[in-house]
């Protein structure tokens, strides 16, 4: 699975997810990008399967809905995905 880290995770999460290619956002030269637009260019760009990240806001953002990227916003207690709609 091809999975995208937002810039509010650590770079260092990747060694926790053997069996996936794992890039950052500022890896794939995103970094400072605001959330509706970093939003649409994951889209346009399609490489990714699922967008990991601590950003509450861009998870529940109506901006979201137009990127059918699933999106998991992770915190210390707790994990909610959005899931591609079809």
């Amino acid at each position: 699975m091809r999975l995208l880290l937002d810039e509010c995770l650590p770079a260092r999460l990747r060694r926790d997810l053997p069996g996936h290619e794992v890039q950052t956002v500022p890896g794939a030269g995103w970094a400072g990008i605001q959330n509706g637009r970093l939003l649409r260019l994951i889209a346009e760009s399609g490489p990714y399967d699922v967008l990991l990240t601590m950003d509450k806001a861009s998870h529940t953002s109506s901006k979201s809905a137009a990127c059918p990227l699933p999106s998991s916003s992770c915190g210390p207690n707790r994990i909610a995905t959005k899931t591609r709609s079809h």
